[in-house]
């Protein structure tokens, strides 16, 4: 992560202030860092007295990295469960039918957790044979109905809301074939700008008074799921 600051000389004109969001983001957000950059500017807000009150004091966080989502790539070979979620989903076979529902369910979603995200992509080079490609839908259909088992093991805990989304797993659970990878777009940096007019700092009373006169720019950022 690299901080940048910058003063830049604007026109003498203001923005509406805006109103601080009730609700912020979890920590490690974008929204997190820049109320963290706002208490900084706050708390040393004394010792910017040598800036002219038609300055703007920006403060630039770049994110080198951010979490990317992973893809199952499969080049050639065997498909298939790993030894451990091979193993994990044999136990939850054993538990479901020893009527250990607790048990099963827990089995069963660390054996499947490689595929909760409900499709996987596989990539199909030339040379690649009838056999490999029903390989991979018998895969698929074995994956569906490990999904279905956890359905069971939670409609009888009765957590009809696991249920309900391990038996729409069990019927939309897909493998894609795909020619080849796609070419990776280039990464940029996220940004997360916070600025502020020198005139707004000195008339800024509390934090909340900051808050309101700060602007809060954010660029490269992935969506944040609510």
């Amino acid at each position: 992560m690299k901080f940048q600051v910058g003063v830049e000389k604007v026109e003498n004109t203001r923005k509406p202030a805006t109103k601080p969001k009730s609700e912020r983001m979890p920590m490690c957000q974008p929204g997190d860092v820049a109320e963290q950059v706002i208490q900084v500017l706050a708390a040393n807000a004394k010792n910017l007295g040598q800036l002219a009150k038609t300055e703007r004091l920006t403060v630039v966080v770049t994110f080198d990295e951010l979490p990317t989502v992973k893809v199952v790539v499969v080049l050639s070979g065997n498909i298939g469960y790993s030894q451990d979620e091979s193993q994990a989903v044999n136990i939850g076979i054993i538990h479901l039918r020893q009527q250990k529902y607790k048990e099963a369910a827990e089995a069963f979603e660390k054996g499947l957790v490689r595929f909760n995200e409900g499709v996987i992509t596989v990539f199909a080079p030339a040379g690649t044979t009838e056999g490999n490609f029903q390989q991979v839908r018998d895969f698929q259909t074995s994956i569906r109905g490990m999904y279905k088992d956890l359905s069971q093991a939670y409609l009888k805990l009765d957590q009809l809301d696991q249920a309900s989304k391990a038996l729409g797993l069990a019927k939309t659970f897909r493998i894609e074939f795909a020619k080849s990878p796609a070419a990776p777009k280039p990464k940029l940096p996220a940004k997360l700008i916070v600025s502020i007019l020198k005139s707004d700092i000195d008339s800024a009373k509390s934090l909340d008074d900051f808050r309101k006169v700060t602007t809060v720019e954010r660029s490269g950022f992935p969506a944040v799921k609510k």
